[in-house]
């Protein structure tokens, strides 16, 4: 009686996704990206999303467990009872979900169809090998059977392909980039643009990344736009979230407009590395110093004073080194300790010390254990409980090698100062020493050569260089600093007497002598008692 229902559109319409062409079909864009057009693509070709390639899928499941830190197999066996390395399709998929991995129905697909079991009449997927390919991220399988194998190290760059993915370019546009971000740094360093601000007021959630209209806006906005020809380039090198929507404006910034490039900072300008390195001493092709002592025992002397005056125990700089506490380390960490302490030593130095701490081991070892308990009897002597009557005396701190002995004309120039030296600090009536000891904070009784000059100058006296190296050779010791005790004492101003005993003249200075005869004889002491 009445006419049979007729829809209108019998076929449901597919849902396009904005700037999408009713032909688009599929929302995984699998042309190449070499040759496109980023700029004008909004209704002229495809949807651009590269994301989604099932081609490339286990590499980016492998670069996000590895940025995850997630071992997929313990998600299969609450599934998998029996262990028998299989499951469903519809169990495969749930456990993805589970891991968070957001696959499309493409992807899913590869890989249902890549690992799905031959023989089961049920559709299964063989998950043991789908495992065994993304774990090859942290390691390779069978690598006990090869000892001398060797495995790439987990580094940065393992996570990239989960959290870029960059458009195709051409060659020639690889090689263009290299020029226009040199001509960008030029431009900002004329111009002095700081980029960032700029494209942080689009960025409001802070994700790093613009849209291309807005990343154009603000080059426009700078004075640094240029033709579409470059700026499409630019944009496709800085496109990584896999469409042609977003540019990552963070990586252009730090291309163009780093503060390490600008500044110079950075640890890439950090020369610490350079002078303390962690696994190998520092190459250098000439000795800083020049020392040639004549046996071990000067060097170990030297140590000792420099351990004494620096309160050092030079046994920690060694013991990391050794692991097993074998009391062997090798040559080359030897050196590390030392420097890692500060002890400078010459070629001859240490080559003198390795040769006799030399270890009964294969290769160059040196017995570090034996060395810091001969160094360290400056303070005390190993296993003195054990042994009451080990007679205990002051370690030699004292070594004969490193100085220059003065010549005659040394002696002369020393003579003359020292004589213009005296009449003005009697003159002045002057404290010299206290001048010194300023300069001394650490009461060492030594200064060195260029506050030697500044003490003397602000006491009235000059000083020409030639009379300061040779008080150097004459009061310095092996270090270069000079003594200036026994420079006061050779100029008798050490002890300042106030009219003692009266003569009517004025004050002068004296020099006071002090006998200490008594300490070497028991009949001076006791007579000195009954004076």
């Amino acid at each position: 009686m009445f006419p049979e229902y007729v829809a209108k559109n019998p076929k449901p319409e597919t849902v396009f996704a904005l700037g999408q062409l009713r032909d688009a079909g599929s929302s995984f864009f699998a042309a190449s990206t070499e040759g496109l057009d980023v700029i004008n693509n909004r209704f002229m070709q495809k949807r651009v999303h590269t994301t989604n390639n099932p081609e490339d899928i286990e590499k980016r499941l492998q670069a996000a467990v590895v940025m995850k830190r997630v071992r997929v197999e313990e998600f299969f066996f609450d599934f998998d009872k029996l262990r028998r390395g299989k499951v469903t399709k519809n169990q495969f998929e749930q456990i993805l979900s589970m891991l968070n991995f957001n696959l499309s129905a493409e992807e899913f697909a590869s890989l249902a169809t890549k690992y799905k079991t031959p023989n089961d009449p049920e559709y299964m997927v063989n998950y043991k090998d789908f495992c065994a390919s993304i774990n090859a991220a942290f390691t390779t399988y069978g690598i006990q059977k090869d000892p001398l194998a060797k495995v790439a190290p987990v580094t940065v760059g393992n996570t990239v392909p989960a959290r870029r993915k960059y458009l195709h370019c051409t060659a020639e546009e690889q090689q263009m980039i290299e020029g226009i971000l040199a001509e960008y740094r030029e431009a900002v360093r004329i111009k002095r643009i700081h980029l960032k601000p700029m494209f942080q007021d689009f960025d409001i959630t802070s994700n790093q990344h613009v849209t291309k209209h807005q990343f154009l806006r603000t080059l426009g906005q700078l004075g640094v736009s240029t033709s579409e020809d470059v700026l499409n380039v630019l944009l496709k090198a800085y496109m990584d979230k896999g469409n042609v929507d977003e540019v990552n404006y963070y990586d252009f910034c730090e291309d163009v407009d780093s503060s390490d490039a600008l500044f110079k900072v950075g640890r890439g300008y950090n020369h610490s590395f350079d002078y303390y390195p962690k696994t190998r001493p520092r190459p250098t092709g000439i000795d800083i110093k020049k020392d040639k002592p004549d046996d071990v025992d000067d060097v170990v002397a030297k140590l000792r004073q420099h351990c004494k005056e620096q309160r050092t125990r030079i046994s920690e700089f060694f013991r990391d080194f050794d692991k097993l506490r074998s009391g062997y380390i090798t040559e080359a960490q030897f050196r590390i300790g030392l420097n890692m302490s500060k002890i400078v030593l010459s070629g001859n130095e240490f080559r003198l010390l390795a040769d006799h701490f030399q270890a009964p081991k294969e290769g160059p070892h040196v017995k570090w254990k034996e060395f810091s308990d001969c160094v360290d009897e400056v303070f005390t002597i190993k296993n003195l409980e054990r042994s009451v009557d080990i007679r205990i005396g002051d370690a030699r701190t004292q070594s004969i090698y490193g100085k220059a002995d003065p010549t005659g004309g040394d002696e002369g120039l020393v003579a003359g100062f020292q004589d213009r030296f005296k009449a003005l600090v009697q003159r002045e009536r002057l404290d010299a020493k206290s001048f010194f000891q300023d300069q001394d904070r650490h009461n060492y009784f030594k200064v060195s050569p260029k506050q030697f000059k500044q003490t003397v100058t602000l006491l009235g006296v000059p000083m020409s260089d030639e009379e300061l190296a040779a008080i150097v050779k004459v009061y310095g010791n092996k270090l270069g600093d000079i003594e200036y005790l026994p420079f006061l004492k050779d100029c008798s101003v050490l002890r300042y007497v106030i009219n003692d005993p009266y003569s009517g003249a004025k004050s002068t200075y004296t020099n006071i002598y002090t006998d200490f005869s008594g300490s070497t004889e028991v009949a001076k002491l006791m007579q000195k008692l009954k004076e």
